[in-house]
């Protein structure tokens, strides 16, 4: 998304504005129902809840890299192979 600079710097004098907290959860990829559920509950809720729901989110996003880890390992273990049973030791 392309923000003009007017309205970059705008939205980052206050950090903690909804539009601020929707555009920094949006650029981190969270899914738009996470979005949405936050943004609901921001104005209304503490501090202490809002930390709880961006620790529980920023845990399954954790997950997906450490899955996606694990995926880049099995490719690179099946490249090797190849490399090892061809002789090139080649990429």
């Amino acid at each position: 998304m392309t923000v003009c600079r007017r309205e970059m710097t705008k939205m980052w004098r206050d950090p903690l504005s909804a539009e601020s907290v929707e555009q920094n959860l949006r650029d981190a990829g969270c899914p738009e129902t996470f979005v949405r559920s936050f943004l609901a509950r921001y104005a209304t809720s503490t501090p202490s809840e809002q930390m709880q729901m961006l620790h529980e989110q920023r845990e399954r996003l954790l997950e997906q890299l450490h899955d996606s880890q694990k995926h880049l390992d099995c490719m690179d273990y099946l490249c090797y192979q190849i490399r090892k049973q061809s002789g090139t030791g080649r990429p």
